[in-house]
């Protein structure tokens, strides 16, 4: 790989013929950078968190909240921001964005992509995300967008789900694993209280004393009755 040149260096800005080039350049370039965000790695949670070089300039005439954060009344002084709730595909997007105008959504990153840009207030990039669900949402993966837009309040989006959750209602809950359960029991209470869903009684029954067989299993109980009910709890 070739080394930077001293012209690279101090005169890259003659390569770029407007400012959307320029800031584009520093796209996580360390070049200037006066902030950096510490987030996990999308490999896992095992690997060593990530530092991602930013601009605090940049990011604040993108979005109220970071400007708030770097020059209001209470900005925040420290060089390196630890972020607890994203990883660095779906952060990476958001600076994307910020930076070049552009956003490359896939199904891994997009539900955290509409969370950051509706954290840090940015509606043009949670119009892009909102897009991309409407288009891409179906039976296959509706379990796991559904929980995320509900707590969102992305009450449109919620809907969409809904109605491929009554349309798709068998192949669903063939498909649904324990966990939707164990994690999201408010999504599945509203489930089946639903009178438009697609299925017979019989099958809800059996799926969701499936799931609290599993239950029981993982948590090294005996499946009984009462066990199960005590996992299924007073809501069904």
């Amino acid at each position: 790989m070739a080394k930077a040149t001293t012209v690279d260096f101090y005169e890259w800005q003659l390569t770029k013929k407007t400012v959307g080039e320029r800031i584009k350049h520093l796209y996580r370039n360390p070049l200037m950078a006066d902030v950096n965000f510490l987030v996990a790695d999308k490999r896992g949670s095992d690997r060593p968190k990530v530092s991602i070089p930013c601009h605090k300039f940049v990011l604040a005439i993108s979005s109220p909240v970071f400007f708030a954060m770097f020059f209001g009344q209470l900005q925040e002084v420290s060089e390196s921001i630890d972020l607890p709730d994203c990883d660095s595909e779906g952060f990476l997007e958001l600076l994307r964005y910020i930076y070049c105008d552009d956003v490359k959504l896939t199904g891994s990153c997009v539900m955290q992509v509409l969370y950051l840009a509706k954290k840090y207030i940015i509606p043009s990039l949670t119009s892009r995300c909102r897009c991309f669900l409407e288009a891409n949402v179906n039976a296959e993966n509706v379990l796991d967008v559904l929980p995320v837009v509900d707590k969102l309040e992305e009450a449109h989006l919620t809907g969409i789900c809904w109605r491929i959750v009554d349309s798709h209602t068998e192949k669903i809950l063939q498909s649904a694993s324990a966990s939707l359960l164990e994690d999201h029991e408010d999504i599945v209470v509203s489930m089946l209280r639903r009178d438009s869903l697609n299925v017979n009684e019989v099958k809800i029954f059996q799926a969701v004393n499936c799931w609290a067989t599993d239950i029981c299993k993982k948590r090294g109980l005996t499946p009984s009755g009462k066990e199960r009910r005590t996992v299924i709890g007073k809501q069904f």
